[in-house]
């Protein structure tokens, strides 16, 4: 069996385990080492690979500056599966060696990300579906097909840590069922669509306009870290899931200044 370093450690990594590799994996990499160890093996920064593997596979977004570092580290590049397009690489380079390496279903992904999709099961899915159907509006248009080959693969849904967070704190607001609710930047399509389901009205308090209007749902527009718009001791419920750390950076419109979570911090208690 061939054996293999994989340069990443998020969850692509975990998603390329959990597909089944043909190959042993002797270790993570990582561009900037932040651990020792990842899914039981060792993590190695890109300066100490060791030097006998078969392959190293780049699970990582950043498939350019990976190919950069490797090459100014002189490591062999033909090596190299990259996951994501890489400018520098033929992703269709030796086929047959980056399926022996990388498995059913992660070679399927791989073709799928670079566009082969007649090379994956998609072709026979569509050859099937066309025997099968009789109905001349259900015929497939090749000029507008879109091939996705990635969700076959994949688990029902996603549960981040956002998920946890929009839910809990939810159910803390419907507990204390307060007339109206007043939140400062927090998902909408999660913890305030939440709350608009208990049937208690949110004002959200944005320093960017929104483009639309929501039943139960009104906008202010407004800086958190001033809140001219509320007097003291205004307000009997109000949130802010993820948002002030963001504050005085520039992202999102707003002033630069370090200070600005420390703003914000403080009117919430003030008003």
């Amino acid at each position: 069996m061939r054996k293999v370093f994989v340069w990443g450690t998020g969850k692509d990594s975990l998603r390329l385990l959990k597909n089944g590799l043909s190959a042993e994996v002797l270790g993570f990499v990582e561009t900037y080492k932040k651990q020792e160890f990842f899914c039981g093996r060792r993590v190695y920064k890109y300066t100490e690979i060791p030097k006998e593997y078969d392959a190293i596979i780049v699970a990582n977004n950043y498939s350019n500056q990976i190919f950069l570092t490797a090459k100014n580290r002189h490591l062999d590049i033909n090596k190299m599966i990259f996951l994501f397009p890489c400018a520098y690489i033929d992703p269709k380079r030796d086929l047959d060696w980056i399926n022996s390496i990388l498995g059913e279903k992660n070679f399927n992904i791989y073709l799928g990300t670079y566009g082969f999709y007649e090379k994956t099961f998609f072709a026979n899915d569509k050859e099937k579906y066309q025997t099968l159907n009789t109905r001349d509006t259900f015929k497939i248009d090749e000029s507008i097909i879109r091939p996705i080959i990635k969700d076959k693969f994949e688990d029902a849904g996603v549960i981040s840590n956002y998920f946890w967070q929009d839910l809990w704190a939810a159910r803390l607001i419907f507990q204390n069922k307060p007339k109206e609710h007043y939140d400062i930047g927090s998902r909408l399509d999660g913890f305030i669509a939440h709350v608009l389901s208990y049937g208690i009205p949110v004002n959200m308090i944005d320093i960017r306009p929104f483009p639309t209007e929501v039943e139960g749902l009104k906008t202010i527009v407004d800086d958190a870290t001033d809140m001219k718009q509320f007097k003291n001791e205004s307000l009997d419920s109000l949130s802010a899931l993820c948002s002030l750390e963001h504050f005085g950076l520039g992202r999102y419109g707003d002033l630069i200044d370090p200070e600005a979570c420390f703003k914000c911090f403080n009117n919430i208690q003030k008003k």
